[in-house]
């Protein structure tokens, strides 16, 4: 039996931040310890999901209404629930099913897919980022993400100037902490894999990014 766990969709900052860099999962990779894909939908297309879930005959779905960062996990999750999956919301926006076969695979991907359809992420927060905007991440980051992560003891890079920052805000410049989370994991400064982004959120409060407040 296998315990099957999907990302929800996140906010285009948050996206650009983890794309760019081996600390979190990247869309059909694993999170360090995880037991299952993850996918991130994020701001692809429709078509784009349907490929990653493995669906070559997706439904056409009705959206019941957009999402923002702050519900748009509830509301995967509660989907799913609905459409009488065992779904677990995790502190880190991970949604955890199962376990169930692998016979049943298709089955969940399929109820995945409608439900993401269902609730997708508003346009807004899915949308590329302004110059403005890169520069509140920035300030977030210096500020806010990268002090919080020293004080768990996890190091990483050393975060450009805010012009090279803004000259290419996709850049890895944390490098790779796998393996300082899994030192973190093994003398329990972490409960899972991911607690140091729900501890230290790398992105600003959606309300200052996106002025939806």
């Amino acid at each position: 039996m296998a315990l099957r766990g999907h990302r929800a969709a996140w906010s285009a900052a948050l996206l650009m931040l983890l794309g760019s860099t081996a600390c979190a999962s990247s869309p059909g990779e694993p999170s360090v310890g995880a037991s299952s894909p993850v996918v991130v939908e994020g701001a692809a297309p429709n078509g784009d999901l349907a490929t990653q879930l493995g669906i070559a005959d997706p439904p056409e779905v009705e959206v019941v209404r957009e999402t923002t960062p702050t519900d748009h996990h509830e509301a995967l999750s509660a989907c799913l629930q609905d459409d009488g999956w065992s779904a677990k919301l995790l502190p880190d926006g991970t949604i955890e099913v199962g376990p169930f076969s692998p016979e049943q695979e298709a089955a969940y991907n399929r109820a995945y897919y409608v439900c993401a359809m269902q609730y997708p992420m508003a346009e807004i927060y899915t949308a590329e980022l302004t110059h403005a905007q890169h520069g509140i991440v920035y300030e977030h980051l210096r500020d806010e993400f990268v002090p919080c992560v020293d004080e768990l003891g996890i190091e990483l890079g050393a975060l450009p100037s805010l012009e090279a920052y803004l000259a290419d805000p996709g850049k890895d410049w944390m490098g790779d902490v796998t393996p300082q989370l899994k030192l973190a994991l093994a003398d329990g400064r972490l409960a899972y894999p991911n607690e140091w982004l729900v501890i230290c959120p790398p992105s600003p409060p959606t309300e200052v990014l996106y002025g939806t407040g």
